[in-house]
Formats: structure tokens, sequence, C-alpha cells
């Protein structure tokens, strides 16, 4: 321009010894010629890089990826570049840090590759294709898939620091946006279907009364797929009521108790009954109804929610943060009892036979169109029945040797328990098949000893009351089996029970000696019966004081039946 002092002038060198001249044409009559020479032995540096990296291509394409569940999400990022150097990646998860990648083969981590594997990301790169593959791992595609997918900023750096895209301004073309979801593994689609699918029933109300025990099923279902949910899970029930259960309450399942041993108690795990195996895995769980038995629960209404719980592990810590499968609440009204009702559950506590028959006398008062009366009678049986086993039990350990105090009890009890109604069967036939008793020399007890606690041994064949101090014989009376039977050293004074009112043709050993018998009329009787077989019979009436007029006649028939086949031992003397 006008005014101007002085100009520039940039010959391109681009070999030592060259020469460049410049003619400066000042005006019309003055021209000036300038000259440059560069010299021979100069090095002429690289021309610089002002080219930027281009971008490819990235894969997967930006938008909505869906991954396989055990697959990762893998990012592969393609530039060009001569001096290709740099990848460097930020992103939207804040608990992620941001990170770069570098164009070498063998170290594309840039030295940080103990980091990379400790968040388990793993980086290859292509020198070929000037390729990064970023393989993020199952932690960080975990983040990302549970983040609801990931957007990336993208700058692509050279050796020179020529970049494509930028951290600072960054624009459509550096951001990738992806929606990432992944497909649950089997054991997590299964579990997902247990969530779904599981359900627990229990009456939905039930009414009781105070002092009796409440009792109802409680179901658990499983979906078929439960048995392919991961070992990690364990299940364990859980009972919650809005009502604190009262201290000495009981809640049974299927037998096993639990019991609220302190006042306030509002929850409880199952586990808590049925003990440290009650935390199964999940997956060994069975679809199963049990019966449930609630006690001690006072007048009132209680809403009682029932649930099952799955945790990973089978620690108490772990089911604290457990994941709920199902519930159901069940409303149990409680109402006040009665006096008769009060009365048996006294009985029911103490199982004392004072208790129990104070109590089935009021039930017996009261008039058969009262609902609660079969109800009431039906709970006396089961006491009656539960003493009647326990005395059985007793007596069968003194069997070889029972005593008069055993023995009575027992028979007592079951004829308490046959009156109220219970059914006896199995206890009546236990002493049916008892085919030897021997009670001889026993004739101390604190009850009075009569034959009438022998009625139920209806399958006894040989019995020794020898010594036992009885008077009388009556409850032999059905006792038809008998082979042997031992009466000696009494004081019986006739013994018409071995043919009155059935004939025990049976009976080939007697021993009725040392008595007070006044007649064997009963016994002349047997051995004339016509099915009655003598032979091997051995019978002892020795030492009797017999009264009979015609006693003597008596005898001599009995031994003439005897004949030769059996024998009769007497001893008699005539008053």
């Amino acid at each position: 321009e006008d005014g101007d002092d002085y100009f520039w002038w940039y010959p391109l060198v681009t070999a030592a010894g060259q020469e460049f001249t410049a003619t400066v044409v000042w005006n019309e009559s003055s021209t000036q010629e300038f000259k440059v020479v560069i010299g021979a032995e100069v090095t002429l540096e690289e021309a610089p890089d002002t080219t930027a990296p281009e971008f490819k291509g990235i894969s997967p394409a930006e938008g909505n990826i869906e991954l396989a569940h055990d697959e990762n999400f893998v990012l592969t990022v393609t530039a060009s570049d001569d001096n290709l150097y740099e990848l460097e990646v930020d992103h939207n998860i804040a608990d992620l840090p941001e990170f770069s990648v570098y164009a070498s083969e063998a170290d594309p981590y840039g030295g940080q590759e103990a980091a990379f594997e400790e968040a388990g990301v793993t980086v290859t790169y292509n020198a070929a294709e000037q390729e990064w593959t970023i393989d993020f791992g199952t932690e960080v595609t975990n983040a990302i898939v549970g983040n609801g997918g990931i957007t990336f900023y993208l700058v692509i750096k050279d050796a020179s620091g020529n970049q494509w895209g930028s951290m600072y301004d960054v624009t459509e073309e550096n951001t990738f946006a992806y929606t990432v979801t992944q497909d649950k593994s089997p054991e997590e689609a299964a579990f997902e279907k247990v969530q779904e699918g599981t359900s627990i029933t229990v009456p939905e109300s039930i009414a009781g009364t105070e002092g009796e025990a409440i009792t109802f099923d409680y179901s658990i279902t499983y979906p078929a797929e439960v048995s392919a949910v991961n070992d990690k899970w364990h299940v364990d029930g859980k009972v919650e009521s809005d009502v604190a259960f009262l201290k000495g309450a009981t809640l049974s399942f299927a037998g096993a108790t639990y019991e609220v041993t302190e006042e306030g108690v509002t929850s409880f795990w199952t586990s808590e009954a049925f003990g440290a195996s009650a935390r199964p895995k999940l997956n060994q769980d069975n679809s199963y109804t049990v019966p449930v038995t609630i006690t001690g629960l006072p007048a009132g209404t209680y809403n009682i929610t029932f649930s099952v719980i799955a945790a990973e592990g089978d620690s108490d810590d772990a089911f604290a943060s457990g994941v709920e499968l199902a519930k159901d609440t069940m409303t149990i009204t409680v109402t006040e009892q009665s006096e008769v009702a009060a009365a048996v559950a006294i009985a029911e506590a103490s199982k004392k036979y004072s208790d129990i028959v104070a109590a089935e006398e009021l039930v017996n008062t009261l008039d058969d169109s009262n609902e609660e009366k079969e109800l009431l009678q039906g709970r006396i049986q089961a006491l009656w029945l539960e003493l009647a086993s326990t005395a059985k039990d007793n007596f069968a350990l003194e069997l070889n040797d029972p005593t008069w105090d055993t023995l009575i009890t027992a028979i007592h009890f079951l004829d308490k328990a046959d009156a109220s109604g219970a059914d006896t069967t199995s206890l009546k036939t236990y002493y049916a098949s008892i085919e030897s008793l021997d009670m001889s020399g026993k004739s101390e007890s604190a009850y009075d000893i009569s034959t009438g606690a022998l009625v139920h041994f209806t399958g006894l064949k040989r019995l020794n009351l020898s010594g036992t101090g009885i008077s009388e014989v009556g409850g032999l009376a059905g006792l038809t089996e008998l082979e042997e039977l031992n009466v000696s050293n009494n004081e019986l004074t006739e013994l018409n029970i071995v043919f009155i009112p059935n004939p025990k043709l049976k009976l080939k050993v007697l021993d009725a000696s040392n008595n007070k018998l006044e007649n064997v009329v009963a016994l002349a009787q047997l051995a004339g019966h016509t099915e009655f077989n003598p032979e091997g019979a051995n019978w002892n009436i020795s030492n009797n004081p017999f009264t009979h007029e015609d006693i003597e006649g008596h005898i001599q028939l009995i031994k003439y039946l005897f004949a030769d086949k059996g024998t009769l031992i007497e001893n008699y003397t005539t008053s």
C-alpha cells in the first residue's frame, strides 16, 4: 500500500545450496536485485503436520442396543492419520471415569493397563486398520445397562497435536448416544418368573374362642421355574401381626413350634420355628401346604400377614434386605370363651385327672342344641385318649413285670376315653393282643385290685393271679382264649366264669387251690361240654372248704369225664 517501507518475501526452500534472486523495481529509473543463497551443508526440517485425523467410523451404530445375557458392551472406533496417537473417551455416567487409549498395538493402555484390568475393561488396537476395540467387561456393562444406556464424547488426536472433535465444544459429530438393554440370564429370568408367580394362601378370615387353638392350612405355591433359580438365593417365611402376641403364645407349622418368649413381639421368621435348616436354597424348595396351629391369643381381632422372602445368602443380614416373593393376610377374630370352654382349656393345659373330670361334667350339662357342645366333647375325648395312650405306653414298658397300679391306671383311662366317645380301637387291639400276663404275688396297690381291670385282655392264653388276694373273677368272663389259669392262694368262693357266660373250652391248666371255693358246678359243666377236650387237662382244686351238698358227686363226675386223659387234683373237706 502507499506508504509501506517494507515487504515480505518467502522463497520455497527445498534443498541445500539453492540460490534465490529477487529484482525490485523501485521506479522507472531505479531497479535493485537481491540474492539469497542457502548454505551447502544445511539440513532442512520436515514441513509441519497441520492435518487433523479423520474419523472413519464407530460400531455399534448409535441407537438401541440389546445385549445377550452374557454379552459385554463393546465399542469399536476407526480413524485415519499418518501420525495417529490417541482416542480420548468421555461419557455421561458420573460414576465411571473418562479415559484415553492409544494407537499402539503393544500398549493401547498408555501404561495404565492395571487400572483398566481392575475395572474389567480390555482394549486392543489394530495398526493396519487404525482401529480401537474397547470391551467394557461385565461390571461396566452392568453399569451402562443400569443407567439405561450411555452417551460417548470422542476426540481423536495425532502426534502433532491435531485433533478431530473437542471436549470443550462437543457437537453432534463427536457425540454418540446409545440406549442399552440386556437380556436376563436363564437364572435371572427364572427368578423374575418366581417373583411374578409365587403365591401364599391362607384363609381370608377365621374365628376362634379364647383359650382354644386356631388351626388352618398355609400354602406356598411356586412356578416351575423355581428349580432354575441361582443357588445364591435362599428362602424364609415371615409372620407379622398388627397386634403384639402375648408372651407364651405359640405358632406351629406342621408341628414345628415358635413360642413367643417376651412381650411386644409382632413378627418372627418361620425359620425360628423350624431351626437353622429352615432357610433352604430357593431352587430346592417345593410348593407345599402345612397345617398351622396358633394358641394363646386373647380375645380380639388380629390381622396377620404371611410373607415368603428370598435373599442372597442365609444370614440374618441378607434377609433384612431380602426380596418379597409373595404375601397374604388373614383376619383372626377371637371371642371370649364361655365358663365351660374355660374349664376345658384349663384341663388341656394341666392334663390333670381332676380337671378333666370337672370339665367333662360341665360339658355334659350343656344342652344338645348348644353349638359349642360337640366341639368341647371332642376336646375332652382327645384329652382322655392322650392319657389312655400314655398309660398304655407305661404299661407296655412294664409288661414283663407289671404292677397293679400301672395296669389299673391304663385300663381306667381306656374306659374313660371309651365312655367319652373317643376312638379307642387301636388301644383295645393292643390289650387284646397280649397272650401272657403274670400278676402272681402282687397283692398291693393304691387302687382296689379287681379282675375288672382285665376285661380288655381278651387274647390272654396264660394268666397267673396267684396270691393277689382277689375274691372274685368276674372280669375274666370274656377271656375265652385262656389255656392256663392260676388263681390259687386267694379268697375265691366260686369259679362260675369258667363256664358262664362263655365256656373256657381251651382251659387245660387250672390251679384254684387254697381258696374258699364252695362248689365245682361250673367245672363239671365245662368238663362235660361236648366241645371240651380233656386230653392233657390238669386241674387243681385242692384245699378248698367245699360246702355244696353234691360236691362229691360233681368231683366224681369230673374225674369220670377226664377218665385217663386228664388229671384232677383234689383234697377237699365237706362241712
